[in-house]
């Protein structure tokens, strides 16, 4: 990239992407536009957002037909980010930058999982005070946005064009020397005044005249610093005043995001923030005392409030949707059975597959992720039916309508089971995780198991040919699980003989 910033992409349209959404778009009104789907993309494209009384109508695209960017800003919640990173594959070009503004220390290496580290900056939002009711944005103070590489002693292009661009709109912005130390101030920020103001109910002000909340905030802090300590970045006491400077600047009526969210009874990113200190403390052996307090507390507080608005009879409504895919054939019959089996049957059998190749993984693997996957990833077939796994044409039109499906069934649901089914459904769609992998190992080689136990059933009948199912189903099955793909391709090999395969249509 060496020309000018000119086309901007925002996926989020809270708080922030609404502040610096209608700065973007005072610099250029078509400079800048929105990612969204359904309703609020609705709603965006009928109202705009509306920031400090002054409406500004950006247009909103969904991510079919979203335009490539040369900067995409993301600024969605943290549990929406596996939806956000499918969202923005249609506007990521060759040129493109990625720059996340969220909370917390690990969504720039979610991103580059996907997109690559060449598409990447790390950034943060430190300072602005937004306040998000409905789609109407208010706030006081701007605040900064600190956004570079790792390490930033010299200055590349792509960072000077962020930057040239930020001037033009009149955003705030640094460009400090060590990205990942100044991550970790905004993490220790968000754990200590985050969640003690959402567990107090308190306002910027209030928490400035509590000594109760600076002395939680300050412990919270802490736990943060000495976990730092352990990883090797520089974080200390003196963070801790350099905060206090930065609290006093805020406007007292301001509420963080977190108590934002626990005002409206939307899920709270407690899992992030506390979840992920106390994960930490127990690796490093360092006490977490109180993030494991105000996670018990974060989390009554929450489920109190979803209890509040939960009707079973919606859970029991998705639950009785499930029982569709049972209707869903497929194309293999089970073994020694003129039956065909169903997606439900497919579902658990490499559920179980799973937890008994587990042993043969390449890495040790969260095995609860994997087995959520598995379950999850065919509940879009009840909208779109089965399509056999060596078909070579229309793939992404199926996927996408797979994705359609699969919003609609998990939207049956309250938060956080809705963001819980939908990660899962995108986390093995993506297969870069190597849970995702194993679990892909799994769906493409049960299939092929199969129909090595029926002579090739499948594969004559739909004209499988053997060169096809290798080239279909070896790479990701030896990318999730060498070991199952060394047995396969040798039990394929011995098959191919005895005239198993069919010839391609």
């Amino acid at each position: 990239m060496n020309r000018p910033i000119q086309k901007i992409a925002i996926i989020g349209a809270g708080a922030l992407g609404a502040v610096y959404g209608s700065l973007l778009f005072t610099h250029d009104r078509d400079s800048v536009f929105f990612i969204a789907d359904g309703s609020r993309r609705e709603k965006l494209a009928a109202d705009g957002v509306l920031v400090n009384g002054t409406s500004f109508p950006i247009p909103a695209f969904t991510p079919e037909e979203a335009p490539i960017a040369d900067l995409v800003i993301v600024a969605v919640k943290h549990r929406q980010l596996d939806e956000a990173i499918a969202g923005i594959r249609r506007v990521v070009g060759e040129r493109t930058v990625i720059l996340s503004v969220m909370n917390g220390i690990d969504s720039e290496e979610r991103i580059a999982a996907v997109y690559g580290w060449d598409k990447v900056l790390y950034a943060l939002s430190l300072g602005i005070d937004a306040v998000r009711e409905g789609n109407a944005v208010t706030y006081q103070n701007l605040g900064r946005i600190l956004f570079g590489e790792r390490d930033n002693t010299e200055q590349n292009e792509r960072v000077r064009l962020v930057g040239d661009l930020f001037r033009r709109a009149g955003i705030n912005h640094e460009v400090p020397p060590d990205m990942v130390r100044s991550l970790w101030f905004k993490y220790m920020i968000n754990v200590g005044v985050n969640q003690v103001s959402a567990v107090l109910g308190m306002t910027y002000g209030a928490i400035r005249e509590s000594a109760r909340a600076r002395e939680m905030m300050d412990a919270a802090m802490r736990e943060v610093i000495a976990v730092a300590a352990a990883k090797k970045v520089d974080l200390s006491e003196r963070d801790l005043e350099e905060w206090y400077r930065v609290l006093g600047t805020l406007g007292a009526s301001g509420k963080t995001s977190m108590l934002q969210d626990v005002e409206a009874g939307r899920p709270a990113e407690v899992d992030m923030l506390a979840g992920t200190m106390i994960a930490m403390g127990e690796q490093y052996r360092i006490p977490t005392p109180v993030n494991r307090e105000l996670f018990t507390e974060l989390k009554r507080i929450e489920n109190e409030k979803e209890r509040g608005k939960m009707t079973i009879s919606r859970t029991v409504d998705f639950i009785l949707e499930l029982d569709k895919l049972k209707s869903v054939t497929r194309k293999n019959r089970s073994k020694g059975s003129d039956r065909y089996e169903n997606s439900a049957e497919h579902s658990w059998h490499i559920a179980m597959m799973a937890y008994s190749l587990q042993p043969y993984a390449r890495t040790v693997l969260d095995m609860h992720r994997v087995v959520g996957m598995l379950l999850v990833h065919d509940v879009g077939e009840i909208d779109t039916g089965d399509t056999i796994v060596y078909a070579t044409e229309g793939w992404e039109e199926r996927k996408a309508a797979e994705l359609e499906a699969v919003r609609r069934i998990f939207g049956m649901v309250q938060e956080p089971q809705r963001s819980f089914f939908l990660g899962l459904w995108l986390e093995f769609e993506e297969a870069v995780t190597p849970e995702a992998r194993f679990a892909h190992a799994a769906d493409r080689a049960i299939p092929a198991l199969l129909n090595l136990a029926n002579e090739g059933q499948s594969w004559r009948e739909n004209g499988i040919s053997y060169q096809r199912v290798i080239g279909r189903i070896g790479p990701p099955i030896e990318a999730g699980c060498p070991a199952l793909w060394e047995y396969l391709r040798g039990r394929l090999a011995e098959e191919n003989e005895k005239g198993w395969f069919g010839e391609d249509r």
